[in-house]
């Protein structure tokens, strides 16, 4: 398999996608994340229509992300993916992809800093199982 030293990706859409959405990749192509999906990275222009090409920035660029709210986010907080690829306040339990950098109410646009950190959603603050029974070990 080829490795491509990039942080944006060419993709195909299965569907239409709007603009500054976390996207997923599927067997049919590129579409919007859902709350409980996992994103490859976001989209910065999105597609129209289903079969277009899209530019993908993945989740491991560095930098910012801009995305698109479903609720209203105060700045410094968490949050969580939401339906079409947008992103709203975390809740526990969630899969964190942001801190937000801006504030910003339903509908809007905000800048957030990218994190991806499965850990986090599952233990809620506490060092995964692996970790602790090292720590024991070591006691």
């Amino acid at each position: 398999m080829p490795y491509y030293e990039s942080s944006r990706v060419t993709l195909i859409a299965a569907e239409a996608i709007a603009r500054a959405s976390f996207v997923k990749l599927e067997a049919d192509g590129l579409k919007a994340c859902g709350a409980a999906d996992t994103p490859i990275g976001f989209t910065e222009l999105g597609a129209q229509n289903a079969g277009e090409h899209v530019c993908v920035r993945l989740i491991n660029s560095q930098g910012t992300f801009e995305a698109r709210s479903t609720g209203s986010i105060a700045i410094g907080s968490l949050v969580m993916l939401a339906e079409g690829g947008a992103v709203a306040p975390h809740s526990d339990g969630a899969l964190a992809v942001g801190i937000a950098l801006s504030p910003a109410d339903n509908g809007d646009f905000l800048q957030i800093v990218p994190i991806f950190d499965r850990s986090a959603a599952v233990y809620k603050g506490e060092k995964p199982r692996e970790e602790k029974e090292k720590r024991k070990e070591r006691e």
